[in-house]
């Protein structure tokens, strides 16, 4: 059986990815043929390249957020910060890290995804491309969202339990 990795802990078997991104026969269109922007998204907090991680720690307890985009400028997105990862240095590194730049610590290797963007497409590109994040943008190139592969996994899976779907046939367990 030819299987598929979807990320660090799941894989699936190529009849059943053929089958998922499929409508269903009931007429319900599958989660994976739904626009990204159908999906609950972190709210959009940029960073400028200058911050250091200890300002990047505050505002992200403050605002309670996972995830920041870093920009040069408002045209320009360098990476995706996050509140984790911050965290990680912090509990690993000397004292000094917190004057570190936050660029020591953003995550270059992303996905920037149009708003309609399907989750199946979504979800192929960061397979092959092994990115771990996406910042999805709106017709004029604005960032309106992000969202980890994890989370989206994760919204696709609880898409597929709660619509009676056997999700266990689907996704099995690295």
């Amino acid at each position: 059986m030819l299987l598929y990795r979807l990320s660090e802990e799941f894989i699936i078997s190529q009849s059943l990815l053929e089958q998922i991104t499929r409508n269903d026969p009931s007429g319900t269109e599958s989660i994976l043929s739904k626009s990204i922007e159908s999906l609950r998204l972190e709210s959009v907090l940029s960073l400028a390249i200058n911050f250091t991680l200890k300002e990047a720690q505050e505002i992200f307890a403050s605002e309670s957020l996972r995830y920041a985009l870093v920009q040069d400028s408002p045209e320009i997105i360098l990476g995706v910060l996050r509140a984790d990862a911050v965290e990680e240095i912090f509990s690993k590194s000397s004292a000094d890290a917190k004057f570190a730049s936050i660029a020591n610590a953003m995550d270059r290797d992303i996905m920037i995804e149009p708003h309609s963007a399907t989750v199946g497409e979504i979800l192929n590109r960061a397979c092959v491309g092994k990115h771990h994040c996406c910042v999805v943008v709106d017709n004029s190139g604005n960032p309106i969202g992000i969202i980890s592969v994890r989370d989206l996994l994760a919204q696709t899976i609880k898409a597929f339990r709660s619509s009676g779907i056997e999700s266990r046939a689907f996704f099995e367990e690295a």
